[in-house]
């Protein structure tokens, strides 16, 4: 549910923005995760039932499996107990031994035994009954070993060595590790090295190869002594397709390696996690003892990435590929590459990897400066044009690729031949990349080293984007690279990137304690260089809570605490509007702080903290003797005026006990926060400020409009009680527009407000507006609203005859309006003064809209005559008999005769 993840969306692209690209300058941490993913799952339980289904949880590890349980077990246990449509699903080995406490555990062992049966009747179907219980009860709920022991027999059938079956059946030992074993003894020597690559390709790929790379990983060797492609098919290796290759890999691999996936992208793997885990533990070393020229005492993993290596940069070696590279240099179509020379990526991609791996576990490539034909570079760059990886760009040497992966054997051959070379360990690849930087990158230490005793590094070298060694150091928070780095004494600690930033305050924004308390020693670093956005490094520590930094930066005595941003921010505001408390206090103690500065809105901490409702902040600010509670922001509110927006009763009593706000400021709109309280219907703010006896509550704002007549808008009668009931208000002013109140609320119909002014001594109830002369009683008239012209008519106050500017009555407009109801309710008060003219004119205005009850009802009053004519010279019949109007001629022809 993308919708369950907006703040985890926002973050993201922050961090981006701020950072630079994930991945590569910045990771997520796992607190970070644990906790959007939390927050995510509650917002999604609200609509709909959740299943997770975590699956290998061994294969993490047993310190992090038991961590992952514990976690999930914390989060169910505090999700509320409405939040119980999530279930979670693991799956795990018997190791490591998890506490669960609770839930539903599956053995697997107990209860696939039926599935076993069923697989190996239908793969032994029409043989041996025998043999098929004697694997049935022998695999012990193990369906591994039943499907190892069910390959196993069908070979021995195709070898026509039937007989032999029950004898090898029960030979087969019931511990997978022992049935590996013996599979392995078992396998063909003269294609058991060919079995030995297989594995160890298959166990430490970077990924899982297709079959068609593996086909030609095989064929080319480690120590290859064919010069191409062409004679490697001619190889005994080479396979001629991937059904040939699919074949030998299940062959050789005495079943325990498969392929799966679609039939042209199938991939290598084995069949199990477990067999993997027992060649990397001992598989691999049983298969050394068999291979001749196997060293003893080379590590086993170390001499497998050695051998991955060796074969990713004979393949590159090549002649094809060496001269299709060298002869199209522009060439863009990398499916076509791909096709032609199956291994070309993971070869490109890799082979450093792989020789890394093997350095780290004790294994050296000597002859690597003659294989890439140092120092020309030839090899390392005919494909820098096909891959965007940081060793394979343009310009790049062997010393970045040594640089970019920690291999030190290799760089120190590197560096004993540099001068007899000629090379430049300085050299730069297309993106500015020194090899310095990229050992600084990846936090290779030992290269590092390596590359500053030459003496012959530039340290203060920036790549395209203007980073430093030290910068980069910093941002990837390697304080050893960093300390190394600083303590050379030659290094810039101020360099700017492209985004203005330095180390001090890249170390700040990434909360690097260590790195920032290591810059401030240094005397030289400059504590207020502002970024791009004018930022210094207190300011974005203060924005990021980052607290003992802040306390290291304050210490210093060096930080302008009132440096502003590009948007006028201080730290203090800054940290106000995060909401970090403490840090508030911190740069409130330290003396030296503008608590009045306001930003580019004009907007201040203190009105700032009040419209977010951080009443903590509010009270330590309000406890500085310097601050300004009246100032206003840009839209002229002060911090009252947004306590009041806010609804926040604690913190306007708060500004209210200073005794020295403004209660009556107006906005740029002339609201108050009184108006603004009523707007909102915040019944304990209007007492809190009403009580303060300060009110002017006949203050008008921009459009004329008194508080009393904003109160009247909230159409809460609790609130027109809590105004009305005080002696500040005049519920009869006139405003400005040329209305009172009560004219305003019989227009809107407004039952409560009628009821509640008239039967108030000094509101005039047939006050009339100033402009268009009509009362109270005939604006509701004209609007149609019954019940607050009954309401009027009750008080037997109203002058139902008196005219608007256009001497039309509540009678005549009710009428015209066709609201026959009210010309019921006004005729029934047996009040109305009309004469014949006026009630010819009215029947002829009802006859005209086809208006047969009002018409009636005229006619009731007995002084209307269905002949006379009105002003314009029309009969009520003949006016009918026009309109077509048969309901009304018939109701006049039945008039005139009951008249006569």
């Amino acid at each position: 549910m993308p919708k369950s993840l907006p703040d985890f969306v926002k973050e993201f692209h922050e961090k981006c923005e701020s950072r630079g690209m994930h991945g590569k300058d910045w990771q997520w941490h796992e607190r970070e995760l644990q906790r959007f993913f939390k927050s995510s799952l509650r917002q999604v339980l609200r609509k709909r039932s959740v299943r997770l289904f975590i699956d290998a949880l061994d294969e993490s590890g047993q310190t992090t499996a038991i961590n992952i349980v514990e976690q999930f077990k914390s989060l169910l246990q505090n999700l509320p107990p409405s939040d119980s449509r999530i279930r979670i699903c693991f799956t795990c080995r018997h190791f490591p031994i998890l506490d669960w406490d609770y839930g539903l555990e599956i053995t697997l062992e107990q209860e696939n035994g039926t599935d076993i049966a069923t697989y190996v009747k239908a793969k032994l179907k029409n043989r041996n009954a025998q043999a098929i219980n004697i694997i049935i009860d022998q695999a012990a709920g193990v369906f591994l070993w039943a499907h190892l022991v069910v390959h196993r027999v069908l070979q021995l059938e195709r070898e026509g060595e039937g007989a032999r079956i029950k004898a090898e059946i029960e030979r087969i030992p019931s511990d997978l590790d022992a049935l590996y074993d013996g599979l392995i003894n078992d396998m063909n020597p003269t294609t058991r090295a060919w079995s030995q690559m297989l594995i160890q390709w298959i166990c430490f790929s970077r990924y899982p190869l297709s079959v068609d790379e593996l086909r030609w990983a095989m064929a080319v060797e480690p120590h290859c002594s064919y010069k191409s492609l062409q004679q490697c098919r001619q190889s005994g290796n080479y396979a001629s397709d991937n059904e040939t290759m699919e074949r030998r890999i299940k062959a050789r691999s005495c079943g325990l390696a498969e392929t799966i996936g679609p039939p042209d992208s199938r991939t290598v793997q084995f069949i199990h996690q477990s067999v993997k885990d027992f060649f990397i533990n001992k598989g691999l070393s049983i298969l050394n003892a068999f291979n001749s020229s196997q060293m003893l005492g080379v590590p086993v993993i170390g001499s497998a990435h050695c051998n991955l290596s060796r074969t990713c940069i004979c393949y590159l070696s090549m002649e094809e590929i060496v001269e299709w590279s060298s002869q199209h240099p522009d060439e863009q179509n990398k499916n076509w590459m791909m096709t032609e020379f199956p291994l070309l990526r993971y070869a490109a991609y890799n082979w450093a990897f792989h020789t890394s791996q093997g350095e780290v576990d004790g294994v050296y490539q000597d002859d690597l400066l003659e294989c890439f034909e140092c120092p020309s570079n030839g090899l390392t760059r005919n494909f820098s044009r096909d891959f965007s990886n940081i060793f394979l760009k343009k310009e790049i040497c062997l010393i970045h690729v040594a640089s970019e992966y920690g291999l030190t054997h290799l760089l120190s051959n590197y560096l004993k031949r540099a001068d007899e070379l000629g090379t430049d360990i300085d050299c730069r690849h297309n993106g500015g990349w020194s090899p310095l930087l990229c050992a600084v990158q990846n936090r290779h230490e030992v290269i590092i080293r390596m590359l500053l005793n030459t003496g012959k590094v530039n340290i203060n070298a920036e790549d395209d984007h203007d980073r430093t060694p030290l910068f980069v150091a910093t941002s990837v928070g390697c304080e050893t690279t960093v300390r190394m780095l600083l303590n050379t004494g030659e290094v810039d600690v101020n360099v700017l990137d492209n985004n203005g930033s330095t180390p001090l305050s890249l170390a700040v924004s990434k909360g690097y304690e260590g790195t920032v308390r290591m810059l401030l020693d240094n005397s030289k670093v400059n504590v207020n260089v502002k970024d791009d956005c004018g930022q210094t490094p207190l300011w974005q520590a203060a924005g990021l809570g980052k607290k003992v930094i802040v306390g290291m930066l304050l210490c210093t005595g060096k930080v302008d605490i009132n440096s502003r941003d590009e948007n006028g921010k201080t730290p203090l505001f800054q940290a106000t509007s995060m909401g970090y408390k403490t840090i508030v206090r911190m740069l409130l103690n330290s003396g030296r702080v503008n608590v009045n500065v306001s930003d580019k809105d004009g907007e201040t901490p203190l009105s700032l903290a009040a419209c977010m409702g951080y009443a903590s902040i509010v009270r330590m600010l309000l406890d500085n003797s310097k601050v300004n509670v009246n100032v206003k922001d840009g839209r002229g509110r002060t911090p009252l005026w947004r306590a009041a927006e806010l609804g926040n009763e604690v913190i306007v009593r708060m500004l209210l006990c200073t005794g020295k706000v403004d209660i009556n400021s107006r906005d740029e709109n002339g609201c108050t926060p009184l108006s603004l309280a009523f707007s909102i219907g915040g019944q304990s703010i209007i007492k809190l400020v009403r009580n303060t006896d300060k009110v002017n509550i006949d203050m008008k704002d921009d459009h004329g409009r008194t508080q009393l007549w904003q109160a009247s808008q909230s159409a809460d009668e609790d609130i027109y009680k809590l105004i009305l009931d005080t002696d500040l208000a005049d519920p009869d002013r006139r405003y400005q527009s040329g209305q009172k109140l009560l004219w305003e609320a019989a227009r809107e119909g407004d039952e409560m407000l009628v009821e509640l002014l008239i039967n108030i001594d000094q509101v005039d109830i047939d006050a009339k507006h100033i402009i268009y002369g009509q009362t109270p009683l005939w604006k509701a008239a004209a609007r149609g609203h019954e019940a607050v012209v009954k309401l009027l008519l009750a008080t037997n106050r109203v002058n139902i005859n008196t005219t608007d500017k256009l001497d039309l009555s509540p009678l005549q407009i009710a009428a015209s309006n066709g609201h026959d109801t009210i010309v019921k309710l006004i005729l029934d008060t047996r009040k109305v003064e009309i004469d014949a003219v006026d009630i010819q004119n009215l029947l002829s205005w009802a006859i005209a809209r086809g208006n047969g009850d009002i018409g009636e009802l005229l006619l009731a009053t007995g002084n209307a005559d269905v002949n006379a004519k009105d002003n314009h010279g029309r009969a009520p019949l003949s006016l009918a008999g026009e309109k077509s109007q048969d309901a009304i001629v018939k109701l006049l022809h039945d008039f005139r005769k009951s008249d006569r």
